[in-house]
């Protein structure tokens, strides 16, 4: 079993040709519902908009499996961190999101940063743009962050 995080999908960072990339994340979002694995949906409060109306659509599905945290700064990890630990959920995260060489990637390196017993699939091809890492990592960090292109 694996939780997924979904990070930053508001209106407001998407672009015009972010179709495609809803898509992928609507298809994650099924994927994960018919397992009946958790979802966490992290939203930034600085957006001024909504997370995108096709995502909230699928999450709805779900609703029993989504979790919704809200984030003041770049990375979300703390947040994240916090809903693992109240719920129990697992600690093998998929991730997927928007910025992927900011707010995606800030929020994973402070994942693995703060926990240890965390591992991270970040969904290349459900990331916009592409991932780059945010925070130095060491050796044993960075393998515990693998890079899947779907």
């Amino acid at each position: 079993m694996k939780t997924l995080v979904i990070i930053d999908m508001q209106e407001a960072y998407l672009g015009d040709d972010s179709y495609s990339l809803l898509q992928r994340v609507v298809h994650l979002i099924h994927e994960f519902g018919r397992k009946r694995w958790p979802i966490i949906l992290v939203e930034y409060d600085c957006a001024c908009s909504d997370t995108d109306q096709e995502i909230i659509d699928a999450l709805w599905e779900y609703e029993d499996l989504v979790k919704v945290v809200h984030k003041e700064r770049v990375s979300g990890a703390a947040e994240v961190l916090y809903e693992l630990r109240r719920t129990q959920w697992p600690k093998d995260l998929v991730v997927a999101g928007v910025y992927g060489n900011c707010c995606v990637s800030a929020t994973v390196d402070w994942l693995v940063k703060l926990e240890p017993k965390i591992n991270v699939e970040v969904r290349t091809d459900c990331i916009w743009p592409e991932y780059a890492y945010y925070e130095c990592l060491d050796e044993e960090q960075q393998e515990r962050i693998q890079f899947v292109g779907g």
